[in-house]
């Protein structure tokens, strides 16, 4: 994985990462929201019938 410096300072020139906890919560944010495979999402789906996004209840309620 390659990664470029793109940031160096924050609004009012706020410090971005406060610690390497947060510096590798931003790489690992990068990896996953950039992902193109599809997510799974187990209580919603878009119905293209209706046009709309429908909730499954899956504890049977």
């Amino acid at each position: 994985m390659e990664l470029y410096h793109a940031l160096n300072r924050g609004v009012d020139k706020r410090t971005i990462f406060i610690d390497d906890a947060d510096r590798k919560r931003f790489v690992y944010g990068l990896t996953i929201f950039n992902d193109e495979r599809p997510a799974e999402n187990s209580e919603y789906f878009y119905s293209r019938a209706t046009g709309s996004i429908e909730s499954i209840d899956l504890r049977g309620r």
